[in-house]
């Protein structure tokens, strides 16, 4: 039955915040594996590249479901202890490899930029649901 019912419909389209975590994570995670892999040495370690870069994954969506990012003004902030603990990890994830003479940039996109786009990605998935549960 048709009609102007304003409810939303349980088999309605997809939440765009949910198709842009998709297609970043889609992205997103080869991007990390291959920098990975050219970190190790080569693409031909894609393998280890790959388990990096689905350990540096779990952690930025881990830290999206503890703090996601906020699109709209809001009260909460993110207690400092988490904001300069999570500069202080990328710093030293940063400094490990200078310290270690391995290559900079592809570890800098990896320890780096890698967790920056999964806590984006994780954030997206969890305002969509938020948005679908109402």
């Amino acid at each position: 039955m048709t009609g102007n019912d304003p409810t939303p419909r349980e088999d309605g389209p997809v939440e765009p915040t949910l198709v842009t975590a998709g297609v970043l994570l889609a992205f997103g995670l080869p991007a990390t594996a291959a920098a990975a892999a050219f970190a190790f040495g080569s693409l031909e370690d894609i393998g280890r590249g790959f388990l990096v870069a689905l350990g540096v994954w779990a952690a930025g969506i881990g830290v999206a479901f503890l703090q996601p990012l906020r699109t709209a003004p809001s009260d909460e902030v993110m207690p400092p202890a988490l904001r300069w603990g999570l500069v202080a990890l990328a710093v030293a994830a940063v400094s490990a490899v200078v310290a270690s003479s391995a290559p900079v940039l592809p570890w800098s996109l990896v320890l780096v930029v890698g967790p920056a786009f999964a806590w984006i990605t994780g954030s997206l998935w969890v305002i969509g649901r938020q948005g679908r549960t109402g």
